[in-house]
């Protein structure tokens, strides 16, 4: 009697939530601004598999999947539930494991990062009509739109006088868009879009199961934020290895360089400004809101290189001593 219970329980809750996604699934689907809903999709997955399991909630996904087939568009039904699927099992997984954040997020990286892939696969296969050469061939166009954008827009700056002959100079200075450009800053932009996308997911998906009263670790405060000096010294030690490479005009160098540059620089980016946060809230005692004013106008004034700067000083001196293996130990 009780698992007949358990039973309708788990079938009437699945059919809420699955009904529950149908409507996201369409309201993103004909209404394009409001795609940003799609970041909500992965949380009733993860509800299911933390009431009951993975089957429920994956029955769910695939009875979601063949009304939005039947109501709008089979790719789009397979593309999104790939997506949500994948993040929202995955989440579940984690927190009902009780796994760190740390752990979580660089695992929904990784689970973002094939779920792209997946629909990076769909895209070319099903929805390009002549595969990879289609898919080659509408990069082609994108790039070309843009490069023409960007030249007009030069030519209206000029016309306009807008812009003075530094500024101008600075302008013509950007290279133009090519598909080798492109390659060259995938990888490290790509494993970032990915890390962001798991941050999103996991602080919304977070913020609702409190509001159900389940148990959900939280982030370390930002301002506590910190980069090992032995993860610098390796990064470091491989940036050189990549830089001999590209010495000797080996053809992987350059994308590793980049691919690292990036990566480094991302990092020393968030370092700097936790430690600028971190003594500003300590030290000075500004209000949460005003930190974080000051901190975009800085930013919009294009001041990041001080805060790489801090960064890297606080990952050798380790300032606010929360490196246990930092160098210099009082």
């Amino acid at each position: 009697m009780q698992s007949r219970n358990f039973n309708t329980k788990a079938v009437v809750e699945a059919g809420l939530l699955s009904a529950i996604i149908v409507v996201l699934m369409l309201t993103t689907a004909y209404i394009p601004f409001l795609s940003i809903l799609n970041v909500l999709l992965p949380v009733p997955v993860t509800i299911l598999y933390l009431r009951h399991n993975y089957k429920v909630a994956m029955a769910t996904v695939v009875v979601s999947g063949i009304i939005v087939s039947t109501l709008y568009s089979p790719i789009l039904a397979l593309g999104v539930i790939v997506t949500y699927s994948l993040t929202g099992m995955t989440l579940g997984y984690c927190i009902k494991r009780d796994k760190k954040v740390s752990h979580t997020i660089i695992i929904l990286a990784l689970v973002s990062a094939l779920a792209y892939l997946i629909n990076t696969l769909i895209f070319i296969f099903i929805i390009q009509p002549n595969g990879i050469q289609g898919f080659i061939g509408y990069i082609n166009k994108l790039i070309a739109i843009i490069n023409t954008t960007m030249d007009q827009s030069k030519e209206f700056y000029k016309a306009a006088g807008m812009m003075n002959a530094k500024q101008l100079a600075a302008l013509n200075q950007v290279p133009i868009l090519t598909i080798a450009n492109i390659m060259l800053i995938f990888p490290g932009t790509f494993v970032l879009a990915c890390s962001m996308n798991a941050f999103i997911s996991y602080s919304i998906t977070k913020a609702i199961l409190k509001k159900l009263r389940y148990k959900v670790r939280d982030f370390k405060p930002f301002s506590q934020f910190y980069i090992k000096n032995k993860l610098g010294a390796l990064a470091i030690i491989l940036f050189c290895i990549a830089l001999l490479l590209q010495r000797r005009n080996m053809f992987i160098g350059e994308y590793v360089v980049s691919f690292l540059t990036i990566l480094i620089e991302s990092v020393l980016l968030i370092s700097g400004l936790a430690l600028t946060t971190f003594y500003l809230r300590n030290q000075f005692k500004l209000s949460k809101k005003l930190v974080i004013l000051l901190l975009l106008f800085t930013l919009l004034m294009k001041m990041e290189q001080i805060f790489l700067i801090l960064g890297l000083m606080d990952m050798i001196l380790d300032f606010r001593h929360l490196d246990a293996d930092r160098l210099f130990k009082r």
